[in-house]
């Protein structure tokens, strides 16, 4: 559908009022085709187009959790699920690269220790395409990591993030994620994280999103940034015995991400590697 059919059913259907007279393109990270409804040139709405299962996904999402003031709230889903609306979440998409440690507490208490579980969950992994088992899910996230960082790191490097992951367990509690929770994702205000926006549905355990949140930015990658915020998780929602090694996995799966959308940061990236490398080595 085109945004001025959209328009012209959300109108007769009640969802918008005549104070909501333009809309216009908004771009990004996003693969979807996203717009803002405006009243008075002001964004009050999101239109979000997509196929029909990432956008049954999405929605899903956003219902799932309806109750955590950092995401958006459904308004409406399109019946063949051709699009979505949700409210617009105001602030600034720019990640200040300062607090980290107060941005992944902040990010600990109001959405992760929130997270649930979803008894109806197939596999482990990203929901449009579950993996039998979470082993598999890294595992195949490696194989995409391997290819791009195969000039990066040495082999020995590539063999010991592989066993880290093997020896992973298979299987555990799935809990709705994310699945993209990083600070390109994050809507702050004042320097501080107040919206979380386009999840790609992810089941899991809730250490996923904040290890990855972490990884996210190669700013204050210390252990004791990630250590503090680990410490304000609901019991039971990590395992403070695999923590370093969890963290290393994200940090060999985000450095791969960094070579293909943000290339300058590379080299911090490969400092807070050797860093993290070696206290697993220790472990």
């Amino acid at each position: 559908m085109q945004i001025e059919e959209i328009f012209v059913e959300l109108r007769q259907r009640g969802i918008i009022d005549h104070r909501i007279d333009d809309w216009i393109p908004l771009s990004g990270g996003t693969l979807s085709t996203v717009y803002a409804l405006r009243e008075n040139q002001q964004p009050k709405l999101i239109v979000k187009m997509n196929d029909p299962l990432t956008v049954r996904l999405e929605s899903e999402y956003l219902k799932f959790y309806k109750s955590i003031p950092l995401f958006a709230q459904m308004i409406q889903v399109h019946e063949n699920y051709e699009y979505f609306v949700y409210t617009y979440q105001t602030g600034e998409a720019t990640y200040p690269r300062k607090h980290k440690k107060a941005m992944l507490h902040r990010l600990v208490t109001q959405l992760i220790n929130h997270t649930k579980e979803d008894p109806s969950a197939e596999g482990y992994g990203y929901q449009d395409k579950p993996s039998p088992t979470w082993q598999d899910f890294l595992l195949l996230r490696y194989g995409w990591a391997q290819e791009t960082l195969e000039r990066v790191l040495s082999a020995e490097d590539h063999k010991f993030v592989e066993q880290l992951i093997r020896n992973t367990p298979e299987s555990g509690r799935k809990y709705l994620l994310h699945g993209d929770c990083g600070v390109h994702n994050f809507i702050f205000e004042q320097e501080q994280v107040t919206g979380v926006i386009d999840p790609i549905p992810t089941i899991g355990e809730p250490l996923y999103d904040l290890i990855y949140a972490f990884c996210s930015s190669p700013d204050s990658l210390e252990p004791e940034t990630i250590e503090h915020a680990v410490k304000s998780m609901d019991g039971g929602l990590y395992h403070l015995s695999t923590l370093y090694a969890d963290v290393l996995i994200g940090l060999y799966f985000r450095m791969a991400t960094c070579i293909v959308h943000h290339p300058q940061d590379l080299e911090e990236y490969l400092q807070a590697w050797n860093i993290w490398k070696m206290k697993v080595e220790k472990e």
